[in-house]
């Protein structure tokens, strides 16, 4: 009961996890957490103008732009100092120290004369002699015990004792003046039992050591006898106290609240005054001034800028939105892609802020170093080459454009529209040079490309300069950086978005199209027939793809991996019965027609398992749509079973992009071409033409950007291809080819 329990709480914990993953990576969370944390980045704050501190010498002369009234922090700090110099040290006055030691010298004394007849044994007389020192209040002295006794507790030397006491009750006694409160020649005396407060020199105030002295002295100069003299001396010298004590706390306290009364310091500067000139050393008194300047640069931010920005980067966004529309909607059904494409602007944005933040404080201290130089050095075209190999050139110009809006959002007005337009036009070269590549040394091209690119308009930019000055040829070495970074960027991320968002760019694609790959080698030990089929079938998707403009590569690799999960039960299928003993002749239509349909799922889980990406699970997953398994569903309906047609036909989804159809197309074509046994060209036409037909009035292509247009260049690529390999087959039953297939068993559905 108890593991159960245990169980279903870890699955509800799971479910929960879930649920909250699910709608923290949704299109819709990200795009909200892009546009506030963009918007915020792009704050029009105007930053530090002024970023100086003291030492650093000026590279310019600045002038105030209006009137100040600047708070002189180092005068204030003056007269706060002063002022907390000025408060006397607070000592507290305890004048009961000494009546209270006099009280116990009397005690003790009366004790001791009491218990002198009971003091018969050697342990009486020491236990007795501990309680006496201690009810004295010093530390205990064997000597003076064995004088005290001697003496029996004389009542004269009680006297001396106590008047000593009593002489030093109202003098004010400190252990030491080697004390901070006596950096003061005058202390305050606060009286502990009153509460009266006086102030006294520090001069007057005694320590125990001079106390010490003084009652020596007037011991000394007694009548009494040496004896008593010396027993009187060593019982006061021990009693001797002080009384005094500092009180750092409320002098503290004092020093605050003088300090706090204080009025600040001000320095007037006027409008137009100069604060610092060109090359002189900043002061503290100028760096006040510039701290003041900075103050009033940043107050000038208001929540209507923000709102500005705010608006700003919205209509940039739905303009986007709107241009995706029109380029059409499989930018926008492919969550993966939206989910990518705003995690790489995001990305593309803070590393934006960094590199203008750095620029910022950099060239601002510099005299070789201007902020639109280092600038130049933002690897600004990162995200659009990403966005380009991981989805479409079209897409990653759409990038390109937001990126240099908000690039033209930025504080320094005598900056942004140029590195708007350095921005746009970067990202839409490497942009350019990196959607056709096919591996990565590609990339280190890409890279060199957007270099060149960079120089290119830097040069371009810096006309008016000459191009062979310091700063136009530090601007060029800036943008040589960028390109470079760049190529370290995109090599770096692209395999993490390749795992992170189950994206097969062309570089992925044509890893997985080597035919040494290890499930293909798989596919062609366990599924012979099926292997040779994908093989045939890619050069028919390529040739389409090339015709159309689509994406040939996907094309060809998705032939290869479209029927992989057929390895699960390669004998079910008539392509893989070299034997021709025909496994569906003991099975229900049912059976067989959910036997064809599970291998799309087979696929998938292995797509996943070899980490194929999306693009090529959509198309295990799209490749016979919704498509009725024509062959057993007859047979069904001849054997008067309770037939749905639902439980015929694939799940689907239907073909999503134009690959996808090419595939679906290729497939039942390609399967077709084995029953020809006329090869002439225009039979060829004929077949090919009615395939393309059937499945567009089915309404398997009704999902995907295939036009007529594009259906009728498809059907000549199949024409001359089919043309070139064509060889004569085996004939297969007619009643196979109603449906696209050439078997009994529903070959290649």
């Amino acid at each position: 009961m108890r593991e159960k329990k245990q169980s279903k709480i870890k699955k509800k914990i799971k479910n929960l996890f879930n649920v909250i993953f699910k709608y923290v990576t949704s299109v819709y969370a990200i795009l909200a957490v892009t546009f506030v944390l963009t918007s915020l980045l792009f704050f029009p704050s105007r930053g530090l103008i002024y970023n100086l501190h003291v030492g650093d010498v000026s590279p310019q002369t600045i002038r105030a732009k209006e009137d100040l009234l600047i708070e002189d922090k180092a005068a204030t700090q003056l007269r706060i100092d002063e002022a907390r110099k000025n408060v006397t040290p607070v000592f507290d006055f305890n004048p009961s120290v000494y009546l209270e030691l006099s009280r116990n010298v009397r005690n003790s004394f009366s004790m001791g004369r009491n218990a002198l007849p009971k003091l018969t044994t050697k342990q009486s007389i020491k236990k007795f002699e501990t309680t006496l020192f201690k009810t004295m209040g010093i530390e205990a002295d064997h000597s003076i015990f064995e004088r005290l006794m001697g003496l029996r507790f004389s009542p004269e030397i009680e006297e001396a004792i106590i008047s000593i006491c009593m002489q030093l009750k109202d003098k004010p006694i400190v252990s030491t003046k080697e004390g901070i409160g006596f950096a003061s020649k005058v202390i305050t005396v606060k009286d502990l039992q009153t509460g009266k407060q006086k102030q006294m020199k520090t001069s007057s105030i005694l320590d125990v050591e001079r106390v010490k002295f003084e009652i020596y002295e007037d011991i000394i100069s007694s009548k009494q006898s040496y004896a008593y003299q010396f027993l009187i001396w060593d019982i006061a010298k021990k009693l001797i106290r002080p009384n005094l004590f500092y009180d750092s706390a409320e002098t503290e306290r004092r020093k605050d609240e003088a300090a706090a009364k204080v009025d600040k310091a001000f320095i007037q500067v006027k409008k137009g005054q100069v604060i610092v000139r060109e090359g002189d050393i900043i002061t503290p008194a100028n760096y006040a001034k510039l701290t003041a300047m900075n103050m009033l640069e940043r107050k000038k931010d208001t929540i209507f800028d923000y709102a500005r920005t705010t608006l700003l980067l919205a209509v940039f966004g739905f303009f986007s939105y709107l241009i995706m529309r029109h380029m059409g909607k499989r930018y926008l059904k492919n969550e993966n892609h939206v989910r990518l494409f705003l995690v790489t602007f995001l990305s593309s944005v803070v590393v934006v802020k960094v590199y203008e933040y750095l620029a910022s404080n950099i060239s601002y201290g510099s005299m070789l170093l201007s902020k639109i130089s280092i600038l130049y050095a933002t690897p600004f075209a990162f995200g659009a080459a990403i966005i380009a190999l991981t989805t479409s050139f079209e897409l990653s110009l759409i990038f390109a454009f937001l990126l240099s809006a908000c690039v033209f959002l930025l504080p320094d007005k005598a900056v942004n529209m140029q590195i708007a337009l350095y921005v746009f036009l970067g990202s839409t070269g490497g942009s350019l040079c990196i959607s056709k590549c096919k591996e990565r040394a590609g990339i280190i091209k890409t890279g060199t490309n957007i270099s060149l690119i960079n120089v290119i308009l830097i040069l371009l930019f810096s006309m008016h300069e000459g191009f062979f000055s310091v700063h136009t040829l530090i601007s060029c070495v800036f943008g040589i950086i960028s390109g470079i970074t760049v190529i370290l960027i995109v090599s770096g991320i692209l395999p993490v978005y390749e795992w992170l968002f189950s994206i097969s760019t062309n570089i992925k694609l044509m890893e997985l199209g080597n035919l040494n790959h290890p499930l293909l080698r798989e596919l062609a030990l366990k599924a012979p027939g099926t292997y040779q089929h994908s093989i045939a079938m890619s050069s028919l998707a390529e040739s389409a793809a090339q015709a159309i403009g689509a994406d040939s590569v996907l094309a060809k690799v998705g032939a290869y991996y479209h029927d992989i999960g057929k390895m699960s039960k390669p004998l079910y299928f008539i392509e893989n019965q070299i034997s021709g003993v025909n496994k569906h002749n003991k099975l229900s239509p049912s059976m067989s027609a959910l036997i064809l349909i599970d291998h799309v799922k087979e696929g998938i889980l292995l797509a996943n398992k070899y980490r194929l990406g999306r693009r090529i699970k959509d198309i295990i997953q799209q490749h016979h749509g919704t498509t009725l398994i024509k062959y057993f569903y007859n047979k069904a309906k001849e054997q008067k079973m309770d037939v749905k047609e639902e439980e015929f036909r694939y799940k689907g989804p239907k073909p999503q992009t134009r690959e996808a159809g090419i595939i679906m197309i290729a497939d039942q074509i390609e399967a077709i071409s084995r029953t020809l046994t006329d090869p002439s060209i225009s039979h060829i036409k004929q077949v090919v033409k009615k395939t393309i037909t059937d499945i567009f009035l089915d309404g398997q292509l009704d999902e995907c950007d295939l036009t007529l247009a594009d259906l009728n260049k498809i059907s000549d690529a199949f024409v001359k291809v089919l043309s070139g390999m064509f060889h004569y087959r085996v004939d297969y039953p007619e009643a196979a080819g109603e449906n696209g297939s050439n078997t009994k068993q529903g070959k290649n559905q």
